[in-house]
């Protein structure tokens, strides 16, 4: 077999972390036992281990201290989120699926939460509130729209479990930014520099700019 040479990584970036990352951490650790996100103390010790709130440490080092916070809890959100939705998926518990995305959609429309939502909606709730001061409702409706695209290929990917199916390279490679929340995350950036520097949205939709997010979002769909 001929042996691949892998060239090293070119990144012309400065590695950096944000300074307030210990101070995350240990804001999150509380910010998921207020909200019972985990079901028990050994889920609640894998987490601490796996520290996720240095992933936004390292991808937003020079937000501000409140911003950066937010994020973490988010990508936080994410993670539980995207886990809890692929069990019920693998445990052919798809039809759980409706009601937990519907209310997630209406609270990032403006809903507020009652009594009875669970958990991961009384939490993405807590996230909405807090960033709404420092987003359009431009912002919001983005965010909306793409955590909406989210949503469904995570549906696409339960149905695909519980009815065996193994998709075509082409259908998977198209689902796949989608899946790995890479277009939620880009969100974050306008919200990290400042709301008033929002690109326009016949920027938006020019070809070359809409062919760079796609671009932007392949390392995270090969690396997720």
């Amino acid at each position: 077999m001929e042996n691949i040479k892998i060239p090293p990584l070119y990144c012309p970036f400065p590695g950096a972390i944000h300074q307030n990352v210990a101070t995350a951490q240990e804001q999150t650790n509380k910010w998921v036992r207020r909200f019972h996100l985990l079901p028990d103390e050994s889920a609640y010790r894998r987490f601490r281990a796996a520290q996720f709130p240095r992933m936004s440490a390292r991808t937003r080092p020079h937000a501000s201290p409140e911003i950066f916070q937010i994020i973490a809890n988010f990508y936080t959100w994410l993670f539980i989120f995207d886990d809890y939705c692929e069990d019920l998926g693998i445990n052919k518990q798809d039809e759980l699926m409706p009601a937990l995305h519907s209310r997630s959609l209406a609270i990032l429309r403006g809903e507020k939460p009652t009594h009875g939502d669970a958990p991961l909606v009384q939490a993405l709730a807590d996230i909405r509130q807090r960033v709404e001061p420092h987003a359009s409702s431009g912002w919001m409706d983005r965010f909306t729209s793409n955590m909406k695209d989210y949503l469904q290929a995570l549906v696409w990917q339960a149905a695909n479990h519980t009815q065996g199916i193994t998709p075509d390279l082409a259908t998977y490679l198209k689902m796949r930014p989608f899946l790995t929340t890479a277009y939620l995350c880009f969100d974050w950036i306008e919200i990290e520099v400042n709301k008033e520097m929002e690109l326009p949205n016949q920027v938006r939709a020019n070809k070359t700019v809409q062919k760079l997010r796609l671009c932007g979002s392949f390392p995270v769909k090969v690396a997720a």
